[in-house]
């Protein structure tokens, strides 16, 4: 698609400003050492020299903590139940990774598919514009180009921002992002190919991928492996995997309730957790560390693809920062796609 415009870096506050009289404006900002997603203030600036942020957007989509209800006694022996508003002003996102902005598509797919569709996500989509900013040089933990996106990538984005030094080259991607964002002039020939050889050189720093494809059909056929207890080893269980990825959906549903009130809420869960599967009766089906570190592999690159043809992995590497004992999913992926690795399984 060809760019609309261009703005000047200068400028963007000062559009970001405006856009506040009919938007919540998220915007990447400094939160202590980090830098985050988060509601721009009226007396803060937007920090738009980053690489990935500590947190992740899916969290305005999709809350770490919900409402779903609330009940209280009546006091003739019955309840009067009250379901949640749906929270979900006009919002406009500015600056996401492509990377992130993937992550929702395949959330899509499970919030909005044809026979189950959560009100409360697809209310807060609707109501989203997404301004995603291209990744001139991508984190060291990033490997967005092994499953299906890439530093520049337009999928899940409604624009798409390009920073060409003094200011961005514009594209608008989807109907949502058309005329949203005022440009300072028209975008020039050479603009568009300084953009282009940004994202060759993004993309010319990544490392070189393996076949995810390969990997996946290695689990196909490696449910038993012993491989899953060696590489399962130094995991904690602590879920942090799981907390910072933008394609995690698990949640659990809980009654917070006092003798006479209470809240239906849902909160994020993780398959990390020991208790994460345990049944009501008490059985639990993975008493293992290592069944639980393997249901969480085979969900993102072999059921979730047999399920949505998608992997449920877009690669920012956030997995690979936060995880304490330096589980790298690119070493796993890695490993599963060796063209040996059918024939070391035989042989053990």
């Amino acid at each position: 698609m060809v760019a609309k415009g261009y703005i000047e870096k200068s400028e963007v506050e000062k559009i970001l400003r405006n856009l506040q009289k009919d938007y919540r404006v998220i915007a990447p900002v400094k939160r202590g050492e980090f830098v985050e997603f988060d509601v721009l203030g009226a007396d803060e600036k937007p920090l738009l020299d980053f690489q990935n942020t500590k947190n992740i957007p899916k969290s305005f989509f999709f809350p770490q903590h919900e409402k779903m209800l609330s009940y209280e006694g009546t006091g003739v022996g019955g309840f009067k139940l009250t379901e949640a508003a749906i929270d979900a002003p006009k919002t406009l996102i500015f600056a996401m990774r492509p990377c992130d902005a993937k992550s929702l598509v395949l959330l899509d797919c499970v919030f909005d598919d044809p026979q189950y569709k959560d009100p409360y996500y697809l209310e807060k989509r609707k109501n989203t514009v997404i301004v995603c900013l291209g990744c001139n040089e991508p984190c060291p933990t990033c490997f967005c180009n092994w499953v299906d996106c890439g530093p520049f990538w337009q999928e899940g984005c409604d624009i798409l921002l390009t920073d060409l030094g003094d200011g961005y080259i514009v594209k608008e991607i989807s109907e949502k992002g058309k005329d949203v964002l005022p440009t300072s002039r028209s975008a020039s020939p050479e603009d568009e190919k300084k953009a282009q050889n940004l994202a060759l050189q993004a993309n010319a720093q990544l490392p070189k991928p393996v076949s995810v494809a390969a990997a996946k059909t290695a689990l196909d056929t490696n449910f038993d492996s012993p491989f899953w207890k060696e590489f399962s080893e130094t995991c904690l269980n602590c879920g942090v995997c799981t907390y910072f990825c933008p394609t995690c959906h698990c949640f659990d549903i809980q009654e917070e309730c006092t003798s006479c009130y209470g809240k239906r809420v849902r909160n994020w869960d993780s398959c990390m957790f020991e208790i994460f599967s345990l049944h009501a009766s008490g059985h639990q089906p993975r008493t293992e560390k290592f069944q639980r570190v393997r249901q969480r592999f085979m969900h993102k690159f072999k059921y979730f693809p047999d399920n949505f043809a998608s992997f449920a992995c877009v690669g920012c590497g956030r997995c690979v920062v936060n995880c304490p004992v330096n589980i790298d999913v690119r070493e796993f992926l890695t490993e599963m796609a060796s063209p040996q690795k059918e024939a070391k399984e035989q042989k053990k």
